[in-house]
């Protein structure tokens, strides 16, 4: 099986792809990070603007701990070498292995689709991806394309569905592996899981064991993938919600659910993560 993994590197996946990585060493031959600040999006200044108005302070926080704060640290920690040496960043593991990695400014770029060509990809594996792949793109994979949600589909579908499961009464914790159509987080369901968040869980920590057991249920599922032995079962119905707005934000800290805390914190600055 010959894997490309589409993914943006930070808080809330970087163990669950590096986790992924080592037990798929041989059969992943092509990795693609797409940058969380791309200049057709607004870049670093527009989008934390963007998401300041809409969200407020405690949501920006919580994006800049996951995407930002890391890259910033790499940055401080080339000048002054505090905390000890760094540890390699996905993009270098990967370089070291003879794994092709590029950064993703367009996924339907024809650089990309030569890539997946010349590599002979079986399957694509989309894991907090947040470019939508043209169907032109989705047929170069022999085993087709599969993406890990961390909700419980259909419902929730969208960028930030764990803060929408643990607005549910009662909670909606969970993940799913889907195949990927063109509609957003719509395609056909492979497995799923439920998951019980452990007290005081913070939603980034619940987002980052999301994708590692999504990840590890995937790497199960692979060879049956292979096999062509999974049926798939078409979604019905569901929800989508996107980017939480400021009465979202206040609902979750009325029932005492914290976007982030200071152990997350602290994760992001022991990460290597490149600019």
């Amino acid at each position: 099986m010959r894997i490309a993994l589409f993914n943006i590197d930070c808080v809330a996946t970087n163990t669950a792809i590096r986790s992924f990585l080592q037990r798929h060493r041989d059969e992943v031959v092509f990795v693609g990070l797409s940058p969380p600040f791309r200049v057709e999006r607004g870049g670093v200044l527009r989008q934390s603007i963007r998401h300041m108005r809409r969200s407020g302070s405690a949501f920006s926080n919580f994006l800049g701990c996951n995407f930002m704060f890391p890259r910033l640290m790499r940055i401080v920690r080339r000048v002054v070498p505090i905390g000890g040496r760094m540890p390699p960043t996905i993009a270098e593991e990967c370089a070291a292995s003879g794994i092709e990695v590029r950064e993703i400014v367009d996924v339907n770029d024809a650089a990309v689709a030569e890539a997946l060509v010349r590599l002979d990809v079986d399957v694509i594996v989309s894991c907090f991806f947040d470019q939508f792949f043209k169907s032109e793109m989705l047929a170069l994979a022999r085993r087709g394309a599969i993406n890990v949600h961390t909700s419980l589909l259909p419902l929730h579908r969208g960028p930030m569905p764990v803060i929408y499961s643990a607005l549910d009464r009662p909670p909606t914790f969970g993940v799913s592996i889907h195949l990927i159509n063109q509609g957003i987080d719509g395609g056909p369901i492979l497995a799923q899981e439920a998951y019980r968040p452990a007290p005081g869980e913070s939603i980034l920590q619940s987002i980052a064991q999301l994708h590692d057991r999504g990840l590890e249920m995937l790497s199960e599922m692979l060879p049956a993938i292979a096999a062509g032995a999974i049926e798939p079962h078409p979604q019905a119905g569901g929800t989508y919600e996107s980017f939480p707005t400021r009465s979202v934000i206040r609902q979750l800290r009325r029932q005492g659910t914290q976007l982030m805390t200071w152990s997350d914190i602290k994760r992001a600055y022991a990460m290597s993560i490149e600019t």
